[in-house]
């Protein structure tokens, strides 16, 4: 019975975790492929898998007798199925005028809300079932939890490495479908197992957990331990996996590293002596050196993390990004360590995991609604960190800790010395930016370490600094405005003793303007240089198009910088998804260049994808694809059908021009990949000259264009290089419902 329940639970995790990545990768397109689309998709899983264990805990309190219990389980299971296969046509959901979050979370619930609500409950109600049976083993049912994290982890290792890259989504989705069919039956057979070996009284067996946990306060102190310990590494999940996509690529490749570090750590703290867990029954020992050590390792890894999130070693991007996931393993290990060490007896097992899956939800909701709603920046990210401190426990023989005036004043005192120098920045220091300010946190992060055995005291001087922190520009910069969308967080950072004033997104510079430098304050800075790949293809496109009535795409609006190579006779269109964005260019306290340009311009708010096809066909002479989300390309841009769609709107000798800098993503393989697959000529530009003094950065652009197009053979050859099929022999070429992060990242 053993075997087939772990194979069942396995079977039910592993399709659990297969849909969310599945029905993620599905709908990123459609809102944009931001970071945001993954945390809102695992919020609502988190707060539907809330509702199933809900759903269990009813069952169970109901005292219904079991073959009640078994039949209403049945009945919607069956109804589940009259979802299957799962919907794919996501993009009739989009509105523009409706929060994205509320979009997404409605065509979720629609689509995959009651087949996913059955795979939540599933574990709990098995566990529970199996508890009231006369094996020995009853007494202890959780190590059938590992069971499932196994299955859980098995789909995030064979996702992203095996399922995508082999299958197209249409694909999987029928394999999906058929795997949950089989559930079916293994249920039936299941169930047919646990009646028959049941005990009449349906009573539970305590025997063995009660000899074996610690685990009778269950009080409300306990509960609410309980809820902080599972919302930390729900949230902190969250933080690190939208860190991580913000600067490669917000697609299952990404997503499944700190998911699986999750379900890793789950799965250690709650591993038995059943063979199935012998995997994973290894990091018990590693869960218990972590907790031995968590008092002083936590601390120090917390405050190094804090420190490097405020410096923004840029040139340590690589390092940041494993320092980010080791620690946050760390931190996960703990929590769930806690919680395994605390968890009941199994009569209070359908409470313990619905407390659990509450606090999980609750992360999920803290990041994708109330983060946005209450930060300018990605705050909550290290303002859960930091609550990990509450949860350590203090120094040993110590009195009580009791709440003083002390611990409302002291926090207070260091977010008032962490926002002083901000204020003198902006007025004293305005202009003579010869200190970075940053400097001063990094300070006071060091001296709050003197509270660090008076809990609560540290953790809001911790929390004071975290939010001043987010306050603090970028580099020596003076902070002029900064704003958090559903699409990312935008900062523009004024320059003064430089004259130039910068716009970022995330980490990553998407613009610049000279500031009070005369006609100079017309010329595009950084990737856009004159000096430039797209400064030197503008200059040779205007002379050959020289008083003709061109029409330019930009799809990315940034600065507007671009539209400085624009002459009076020509009309450009910028293609901007978030709002935030165009007010920043449009502004002229910020930026100048859109109020200055010659062309007439008009914005067109909304993904670039869905608002082209209303496009006229054949309207463009050329289209830039220039839409970042900090360092990384929103993947849906760089298809076989994306670039088909573009050379439906553009002119016989119209060209598509990419922008592909990046640190961990050589773009230009699948674009020469479909390139090559339909037809058209792919050419490569690499410009690795940084000019800081003109403000200047290498780049690395492409541009496809039709055979024969005589205007491409004018442009410098050699600057833009003809590329062939960058792809290996045997790989796909991109599509809608295909694409292989892994085989493009930079080695």
């Amino acid at each position: 019975m053993i075997a087939a329940l772990s194979l069942l639970l396995f079977l039910n995790s592993f399709l659990m975790f297969t849909l969310e990545l599945f029905y993620a990768r599905m709908i990123l397109p459609v809102f944009g492929s931001t970071p945001a689309v993954w945390n809102t998709c695992m919020m609502f899983y988190q707060v539907v898998l809330l509702a199933g264990y809900a759903f269990a805990y009813w069952v169970v309190k109901s005292k219904l007798i079991l073959r009640v219990q078994f039949g209403v389980y049945a009945v919607l299971f069956l109804l589940s199925l009259l979802f299957i296969p799962i919907s794919m046509s996501p993009e009739r959901w989009v509105n523009p005028d409706v929060n994205p979050v509320i979009v997404m979370s409605v065509l979720l619930l629609s689509s995959i809300g009651l087949p996913f609500l059955l795979l939540s409950t599933t574990s709990t109600l098995v566990q529970v079932w199996f508890s009231r049976t006369s094996h020995k083993r009853a007494g202890d049912p959780y190590f059938l939890y590992s069971a499932g994290n196994i299955g859980s982890f098995t789909a995030l290792a064979l996702y992203p490495f095996v399922i995508e890259p082999v299958m197209r989504l249409g694909q999987q989705n029928i394999a999906w479908s058929v795997l949950y069919i089989g559930m079916a039956v293994l249920i039936m057979f299941s169930v047919w197992l646990l009646s028959k070996y049941s005990t009449r009284s349906g009573s539970v067996n305590l025997t063995e957990a009660s000899d074996k946990y610690d685990g009778e306060d269950t009080g409300s102190t306990q509960k609410l331990t309980w809820f902080g310990l599972a919302f930390i590494p729900s949230s902190l999940m969250l933080g690190v996996t939208a860190y991580v996509s913000t600067d490669i690529s917000p697609v299952p490749l990404v997503w499944v590293v700190p998911l699986g570090l999750y379900l890793l750590t789950m799965a250690a703290a709650f591993a038995g002596k059943v063979n199935i867990n012998r995997i994973v029954s290894s990091l018990a020992e590693l869960r218990l050196f972590a907790n031995n050590i968590i008092s002083w390792m936590v601390p120090v890894t917390v405050i190094v993390l804090l420190i490097v999130a405020v410096k923004a070693l840029e040139t340590l991007v690589l390092w940041t990004l494993v320092m980010h996931l080791c620690i946050f393993f760390v931190i996960a290990l703990y929590c769930h360590g806690k919680l395994a060490d605390s968890r009941p007896g199994t009569d209070k097992l359908t409470e313990f995991y619905l407390i659990i899956a509450a606090g999980g939800a609750m992360g999920g909701v803290f990041n994708s609604i109330l983060g946005p709603v209450l930060f300018n920046s990605v705050v909550e990210y290290p303002l859960t960190m930091v609550l990990t401190f509450l949860f350590i426990p203090g120094k040993k023989g110590g009195k009580a800790y009791k709440f003083g005036w002390g611990d409302i004043v002291i926090p207070l005192c260091f977010g008032i010395a962490a926002y002083l120098p901000l204020v003198l920045n902006k007025t004293v220091l305005h202009g003579l930016q010869r200190i970075d300010l940053r400097v001063f946190i990094v300070a006071l992060l060091a001296v709050s370490i003197l509270f660090y055995y008076r809990r609560v005291r540290f953790t809001l001087c911790l929390i004071s600094l975290v939010l001043v922190g987010s306050y603090y520009p970028i580099k020596t910069g003076v902070l002029l405005y900064q704003n958090r969308s559903f699409f990312g967080v935008n900062k523009v950072t004024d320059f003064p003793s430089a004259g130039y004033r910068m716009l970022y997104n995330g980490r990553t510079i998407h613009g610049a303007q000279w500031v009070n430098r005369g006609d100079k304050d017309k010329t595009p800075l950084v990737y856009y240089h004159p000096n430039g790949p797209l400064g030197r293809l503008f200059y040779e496109v205007n002379k050959q198009q020289s008083g003709k009535n061109a029409k330019v795409a930009v799809v990315g609006m940034g600065t507007g910088s671009m539209i400085a190579y624009g002459t009076p006779a020509q009309e450009w269109v910028f293609y901007e998804i978030d709002p935030v964005v165009i007010k920043i260019a449009e502004d002229k306290r910020y930026f100048t260049y859109l109020s200055n340009a010659e062309p007439e311009y008009r914005v067109v708010t909304g993904d670039a994808r869905l608002k082209l096809v209303t496009a006229k066909n054949g309207e463009y002479d050329i289209i830039v694809i220039d839409a970042f989300s900090s360092d990384s390309v929103p993947v849906h841009l760089v298809t076989r059908e994306a670039v088909k769609l573009y050379f439906s709107k553009l002119k016989p000798a119209g060209m598509v021009v990419f922008h592909i800098s990046n640190r961990y993503l050589d773009l230009i393989k699948p674009i020469s990949g479909i390139a090559a697959a339909d037809g058209y000529n792919a050419y490569e530009a690499v410009d690795y000259i940084d000019d800081y003094p003109e403000i200047k950065y290498s780049s690395n652009w492409a541009m496809v264009t039709r055979p024969g197009n005589s205007l491409a053979a004018m442009i410098e050859p050699g600057l833009w290089k003809k590329k062939v099929n960058s792809l290996n022999r045997n790989a796909r070429v991109w599509s809608d419902d295909y694409c292989n992060i892994w085989s493009i990242v930079k080695r």
